[in-house]
């Protein structure tokens, strides 16, 4: 599994601390492509918001 980790600015309000929006897939490819989309297109798709960084990181199974 792999997670896709975005920061966001302080417009965008999440309840943790560092201020991230994390999803799980499947590979590494749909992680970047998620992060990839958020980058080009920003928050929702709109073209407002856009995030602050971006990563992808395995999580390994236990």
């Amino acid at each position: 599994m792999w997670t896709s980790i975005v920061k966001w600015p302080k417009e965008v309000s999440l309840p943790n601390a560092e201020n991230e929006s994390r999803d799980t897939h499947q590979s590494e490819r749909h992680a970047w492509a998620v992060v990839e989309a958020i980058q080009e297109h920003g928050l929702g798709g709109e073209g407002e918001i856009f995030p602050l960084s971006v990563d992808v990181k395995f999580i390994p199974q236990t």
